[in-house]
């Protein structure tokens, strides 16, 4: 409130308005505010400060007029009901503070008998008096809601009351009853009373019993029962889970293919001629005009270029501009689901194009268990490959499906090899450690070989694991990943057509290929067997 307002609050003193303690209180502290801010004033105007000086005493004047009238009709009211007992309070009466109470009672008798007798004003009507009283609205009353549904229930076992009996107590009971002769028919183990409430029980007089029967089932109190009577929440988000990692993309060198293609020489491996053996009798034997006496030398041709390019790995989705404004969460979850099987697609081109580019392709034995098949397989070929090319301790990697994991863990599982099935973790230091063995890293995706059916099966029978697992084993640096960069034209692509159409689209595509250069790579087909203590028959 500024001084303006407290004047004019002020001005309404006298002019048969009733105003608050509280209007007058806040009127009176905003004229003393302004008159403490002119402290320290250098030419104070006296005259003016003398009048609003008079101004402040009358407003604290008519401040103290007002609570004085507060209370005094306070009291009147408190007088009013003296000989009235409060029924709240004298249910909260505390033992303990009788001897306070004792105190008060005197106090207030000596009131009393020094006071007058209390004000009464004239009768009125009691809607009249109800209304002016403000008592229209519902009264609260502190009394406890009953609780219809309370029950009690006692058992007795063996004649006896038992207090929070438990079967425990029931079986001693039935033991102690098989240890007397019982007459059939004549005495009871155990037997449980039940008692409701007095305002749940039928009196078995017609008009209180339809009352009490009506105020359970009647329309009224069927309407009046609980449920849940909201708008159901909607949930937005559209969780996806699936992973757009790149196993196999990752495990290979990177090259970057800013022009798309690359032109190379092919690797030069270990010549199968060039290199022999010469004795004296092989000197002795040479003649000038005979070349076949002479020693064998491998001529260097000038090898044809090869030449490899990239592919583009592309996603296109359109949408309708109201569900991508209203609908966001389902958007961009189906951009995210969108983003996984691009991944999926590119993980098995590249291990397509692997799989083209080894120097051969094996079968390998079925022995009759998955992990003999693996390791030993695999072991086979990669001994070949490092004699072949005496590749010494040069790291092979080894690509292959996932789920070949569990299917060695299942053979093992099967087989009850000693710790597998307590600690099916063992199967996979198994394979980790063979394959250490060999000099192996291995590279596991989940895109290769997919299990048939999976993303898609029906009611019924899982369907079983492929009945080979397809694997690449290669020197390290047999493979390079080509990275030919992104074309990612954003999330809300609009030209004339999509406009009219009332759409937006996304688009996105990435330029990979594969290098292979080198001289031995190696595809298997691995048999997948899972048998019982025994080999699996051909």
């Amino acid at each position: 409130m500024d001084l303006q307002q407290a004047l004019s609050t002020l001005g309404r003193v006298g002019a048969g308005e009733t105003l608050s303690l509280s209007e007058l209180t806040q009127a009176r502290d905003a004229i003393a505010r302004q008159l403490h801010s002119l402290r320290g004033s250098a030419a104070p105007d006296l005259d003016a400060l003398t009048t609003l000086r008079e101004s402040y005493f009358a407003a604290d004047a008519a401040v103290n007029a007002v609570s004085e009238q507060e209370q005094v009709a306070a009291q009147d009211v408190t007088a009013a009901l003296s000989d009235i007992p409060n029924p709240d309070l004298a249910e909260e009466e505390d033992p303990e503070e009788d001897e306070e109470e004792e105190d008060e009672e005197e106090d207030a008798e000596a009131v009393n008998a020094s006071a007058s007798k209390p004000k009464r004003g004239k009768m009125l009507s009691v809607q009249e008096a109800v209304a002016r009283l403000g008592l229209n609205g519902p009264i609260l009353v502190n009394e406890p809601a009953k609780d219809l549904a309370t029950t009690q229930s006692r058992v007795i076992l063996n004649g006896t009351p038992v207090q929070d009996a438990n079967l425990f107590n029931l079986a001693e009971a039935f033991r102690d009853a098989s240890s007397r002769s019982l007459k059939s028919g004549k005495e009871r183990v155990a037997r449980i009373e039940t008692t409701f409430a007095e305002e749940r029980t039928l009196s078995g007089k017609i008009n209180s019993d339809t009352r009490l029967l009506d105020s359970f089932v009647s329309p009224e109190a069927v309407v009046a029962a609980g449920g849940c009577c909201s708008l159901p929440q909607p949930i937005y988000t559209n969780p996806v889970q699936g992973s757009t990692d790149r196993p196999i993309r990752n495990s290979l060198t990177t090259m970057g293919a800013t022009r798309g293609k690359f032109s190379f020489f092919p690797a030069i491996c270990i010549p199968v001629d060039g290199v022999g053996l010469w004795s004296c009798e092989d000197d002795e034997l040479v003649s000038e005009v005979d070349p076949a006496t002479w020693k064998a030398c491998a001529e260097v041709l000038c090898d044809e270029a090869d030449e490899v390019g990239v592919d583009a790995i592309y996603s296109c989705i359109t949408i309708g501009n109201y569900q991508t404004r209203f609908a966001p969460e389902q958007w961009q979850g189906y951009l995210a689901a969108l983003a996984v099987m691009q991944a999926r697609q590119a993980e098995v081109a590249l291990f397509t194009k692997m799989r083209a580019a080894v120097s051969t392709t094996h079968t390998v034995d079925a022995l009759g268990s998955v992990f003999a098949n693996v390791t030993t397989g695999v072991a086979l070929a990669a001994a070949a490959m490092r004699q072949d090319q005496r590749l010494g301790d040069i790291q092979l990697n080894l690509w292959m499906p996932e789920w070949v994991q569990t299917a060695v863990r299942m053979d093992l599982i099967a087989r009850r090899v000693y710790g597998v099935a307590e600690d099916p973790n063992v199967s996979d230091t198994l394979l980790s450690t063979a394959f250490s063995n060999e000099g192996i890293k291995v590279v596991y995706s989940q895109d290769l070989d997919q299990i048939e059916g999976a993303s898609g099966q029906s009611d019924g029978p899982l369907t079983s694991l492929p009945i080979t697992a397809g694997a690449v084993l290669a020197p390290d640096g047999y493979f390079t990943f080509l990275d030919g960069g992104t074309l990612d034209l954003g999330t809300e692509i609009r030209d004339h057509n999509l406009n009219r159409q009332n759409k937006v689209a996304a688009f996105a595509e990435s330029y990979e290929g594969l290098l292979a250069r080198g001289c031995n790579a190696k595809a298997l087909d691995i048999p997948v067997e899972i048998c019982d203590n025994a080999s699996c028959p051909v």
